[in-house]
């Protein structure tokens, strides 16, 4: 390993070397920076293209590009500034060239090497800890970035670690990029640390100006369930299960994730809709089944797929990772090809890395463990002791090792999303754990955290400013009338990071965006009135009461102004369902 990483660093430096080699004398190749960090800068193109200086990595002390004025000139430049002194200007040598002057090809390639040795110093002996995200930042990376975005950069960012005001936000304003981005980038162009690369998907955002995080809830595409099987006997397909309003919102979102769970199969003798059984459904109806699920997934617009789940048997394993591969969609929670589990998936958008984690609740918890998980325990396992089912899933039961695993994606990412699948079926509110492990989520560096697995729609909370989705039910699995949600995370610099409540429901396998108003009020009254300490606007969006910032004169449903007569046990209409939100009525018929 040791001898690998010297290798990289000898192809790092040979490669950073070659580039300026090869450029010395040319126009740089500047990329532009972000909207903040072209205030000021702007200047007319040509005027422009002659300012700009082209860095060596052999460029001598006081050589910069006269086009920025001569405080860096050296005593002999200086020198050829000044008019001649005899009046006449020098004699001319054959080819129009004064005596004593060099080619004026040498003098202008000469000029255009600037000297960043100051800068380089005080970046590399000052810069702190936090400034530099952990990162191993030397002179090649900072020559590196001086080709791609412009030697001003160097000259800026040297101003911030010498004036103290080390904000690691300088890297995005000046460059359009985080340092996470950049390194990201840097390890793509010299090789170095190329295992950063690994599971990382490079997006491009609809608005340069926001990013919009996308959250359905529990899917099912099981070969033989139920949903599939209503699937298979719609004439428009996948359109028929999904409204086109709804779809179109699905597909504006950047990343859009969803969580695939198991659910009930389409049980012997059942007619549903007028389709046969397919309990035991052979391996060319599997085939079938599979391919009409990735056209699902990529009709929804699906950019990640969270297959954990709190079950220890998952034999549809193979066949949802099978799904995902053939969908062209990351996921985490189950096993990659060598059989171990895809703990993070990272995404690059707007300039921006986005990590997104996942862990699952074990099944027989006691109230010993749900202390030893709010407390991480007081030995927590050994780094090669991962508590996961056979599945390869993150167990919550182990909370400790997922806030690690949280704060290793914080670590190298911009935002984390956590996802976790806990709580119990059938439940309308969250328990204690979902109550207690936020706050430690939080702690590691989470920050959304996104639940699933009730198959209900649960409420909203804040922990320690950290939003907290407890549970976003049946996005599309059951047969029942439930209300479900596109939840939406905008991630923009006006605003910083805002939840939004696209209301949906879920009726008899055809999930609809509610766009009624009456509807809509119903809706978001129950959803305050099951929700923690929050407010909603007219748009859907959550505001936590305890920001300072908390916009009260927009609020139009509050939880301690609103009551729901709905329960767990009983749909949008009071019809009794079971824990999975399917209706009771209909087990009863087949199984008499």
């Amino acid at each position: 390993m040791k001898k690998r990483c010297i290798y990289q660093a000898l192809i790092a430096l040979a490669f950073v070397f070659c580039l300026y080699a090869g450029v010395r004398g040319q126009p740089e190749r500047q990329k532009e920076p972000s909207a903040a960090g072209r205030a000021g800068t702007e200047e007319p193109a040509q005027e422009a293209e002659a300012q700009k200086p082209v860095l060596s990595a052999d460029a001598a002390p006081g050589q910069q590009s006269g086009a920025s004025g001569n405080e860096h000139m050296s005593d002999t430049e200086a020198a050829r500034e000044k008019p001649d002194a005899s009046g006449d200007g020098g004699a001319e040598e054959p080819g129009g060239q004064k005596a004593g002057e060099t080619a004026p090809e040498a003098d202008e390639q000469k000029a255009a090497i600037p000297d960043l040795t100051a800068e380089f110093d005080m970046i590399l002996g000052s810069a702190a800890r936090e400034f530099t995200a952990g990162y191993t930042i030397d002179k090649t990376f900072l020559m590196w970035l001086a080709a791609q975005y412009g030697e001003h950069v160097i000259r800026m960012l040297a101003d911030c670690v010498g004036a103290k005001a080390q904000d690691p936000e300088a890297w995005y304003e000046l460059t359009g990029n985080s340092l996470h981005v950049l390194w990201l980038r840097f390890c793509q162009d010299t090789g170095f640390q190329d295992y950063r690369l690994e599971h990382v998907f490079w997006k491009e955002a609809g608005d340069p100006d926001r990013i919009v995080l996308g959250f359905a809830g529990a899917v099912n595409v099981g070969a033989g369930s139920r949903t599939m099987e209503y699937l298979r006997t719609r004439q428009g397909g996948v359109y028929d299960c999904f409204s086109g309003a709804l779809t179109g919102e699905l597909q504006a979102a950047d990343i859009l994730q969803i969580s695939s769970e198991p659910g009930e199969l389409a049980a012997a003798g059942e007619t549903a809709a007028g389709e046969r059984p397919s309990q035991n459904t052979s391996e060319e109806e599997r085939q079938v089944a599979r391919a009409k699920a990735v056209e699902l997934l990529q009709v929804m617009g699906a950019d990640v797929a969270v297959l954990a789940d709190n079950r220890e048997d998952r034999t549809d394993a193979p066949e949802l990772v099978q799904v995902c591969r053939e969908a062209g969609i990351p996921y985490t929670g189950m096993p990659d090809g060598q059989g171990e589990a895809v703990e993070t998936v990272y995404f690059v958008i707007n300039g921006r890395k986005i990590a997104y984690v996942t862990a699952a609740e074990s099944l027989g918890r006691t109230a010993a463990d749900v202390q030893e998980e709010v407390s991480g325990g007081e030995h927590p396992p050994a780094a090669g002791d991962r508590a996961q089912s056979p599945c390869g899933v993150y167990k919550l039961a182990d909370a400790g090792r997922f806030c690690q695993l949280i704060a290793s994606a914080a670590a190298v990412s911009d935002y984390v999303i956590a996802t976790a699948q806990w709580g119990m079926d059938g439940a309308m509110y969250p328990d204690e754990t979902q109550r207690s492990l936020p706050e430690a989520m939080a702690a590691a560096g989470a920050d959304v955290i996104i639940g699933g697995h009730p198959h209900r729609l649960q409420g909203v909370g804040y922990t320690d400013g950290v939003p907290v989705l407890y549970s976003l039910g049946n996005f599309w699995f059951s047969d029942s009338t439930l209300y479900t949600a596109l939840a939406r995370v905008v991630i923009s610099k006006e605003s910083g990071l805002q939840v939004n409540y696209l209301p949906c429901i879920q009726t008899g396998f055809v999930t609809d965006l509610i766009t009624d108003e009456t509807e809509k009020e119903s809706y978001f009254r129950y959803l305050a009135a099951i929700s923690g300490d929050i407010g909603i606007d007219a748009w859907g969006n959550i505001y936590e009461k305890a920001a300072a910032d908390y916009p009260a004169e927009q609020i139009v449903h509050d939880p301690d102004a609103s009551v729901t007569e709905l329960r767990g046990a009983g749909d949008r209409y009071g019809e009794p369902i079971d824990a999975a939100g399917n209706l009771k009525e209909r087990k009863e018929r087949i199984t008499e």
